[in-house]
């Protein structure tokens, strides 16, 4: 063989090798992110069927570290342990495995059913928090600096005590909706939503929800500081005024969603009531709704 085909077979046989490693590297990159999705990331979903061990699963999370909890039935929390806290620090996300729709988190009297606590977060994605028919509390209060996420699920059949504020989420950090729904919740003010920190609606339904005061008002969404709505639903709640909507002194920014049917019984905004708040809508539909004074919005501004 001349000494020109040695180097091309040496060469031929190099790049043969090259390729090798390569597809070797390659294979090897493809197994450890098979590990990870499948060995490290469910090692961090935990299943639990009854309030100790939904308490300890939430407790044990590490810090910072996402961590799915998986209700396998309904759970009702201790009188005695109240409150379901979510603490600073962690990532929990609320779902369930139920074929034929969501597991419910009831909660007990006169307490809310979950708190966010300060540097908390918590996504509900296919679970119902409620209480039991009679009980008093809010759904999910959100501390100052604490996070709520809800993709999917419900947040339902619960009444803020003594007639107080936020009867389905009690929001004084950020809440952002994407999904699910906000139903049949009762508050003297916000009885869907009760805001003094942002909230932004991307999705979701909040309907069929009360507020209670004459004074104040906000079947679906009362709030005192930022309310961004680019899509969802908010309809057929009633209030005295402000029967979808109410700003109070906060500002509002509407570029999608739908806010139609809400009833305003006695008083102003049947829709949207803007009390000394702003206001700017680019976009969405504001329809059908009813109310003593400005049907679909109406706004009280200095003069």
């Amino acid at each position: 063989m001349s000494d020109k085909s040695k180097s091309i077979s040496r060469t031929s046989r190099r790049k043969t090798l090259i390729t090798i490693s390569l597809i070797l590297v390659v294979v090897l990159l493809v197994f450890s992110l098979f590990v990870y999705m499948f060995v490290v990331v469910d090692s961090d979903f935990v299943r639990v069927k009854n309030d100790s061990g939904l308490r300890d699963a939430v407790n044990n999370a590490e810090v910072s570290v996402p961590t799915a909890i998986i209700l396998t039935r309904d759970v009702s929390l201790s009188n005695s342990r109240s409150s379901l806290v979510i603490p600073a620090g962690a990532n929990i996300t609320l779902t369930s495995d139920g074929e034929d729709g969501f597991f419910k988190l009831i909660g007990t009297n006169r307490n809310c059913v979950i708190l966010v606590q300060s540097g908390g977060w918590l996504t509900i994605d296919g679970i119902i928090v409620t209480h039991e028919v009679g009980a008093t509390g809010n759904g999910i209060f959100v501390e100052s600096g604490g996070t709520l996420v809800m993709v999917d699920g419900e947040i339902s059949g619960n009444t803020a005590y003594s007639g107080d504020f936020g009867g389905g989420v009690f929001n004084d950090g950020t809440f952002k909706m994407l999904g699910g729904s906000i139903t049949d919740n009762t508050a003297g003010s916000g009885g869907g939503v009760g805001s003094n920190g942002d909230f932004s609606m991307l999705g979701g339904v909040i309907s069929g929800n009360t507020a209670s005061r004459i004074d104040i008002g906000g079947g679906g969404v009362y709030f005192t500081h930022s309310f961004v709505m680019s899509g969802g639903e908010i309809s057929g709640n009633t209030a005295v005024s402000g029967g979808g909507v109410l700003v109070s002194l906060g500002s509002f920014v509407m570029s999608g969603g739908v806010i139609s049917n809400n009833c305003a019984q006695t008083g102003y905004g049947g829709g949207v009531y803007n009390f000394y708040g702003s206001f700017d809508s680019s976009g969405g539909v504001i329809s059908g709704n009813t109310a003593t004074v400005g049907d679909d919005v109406y706004q009280k501004t200095i003069e």
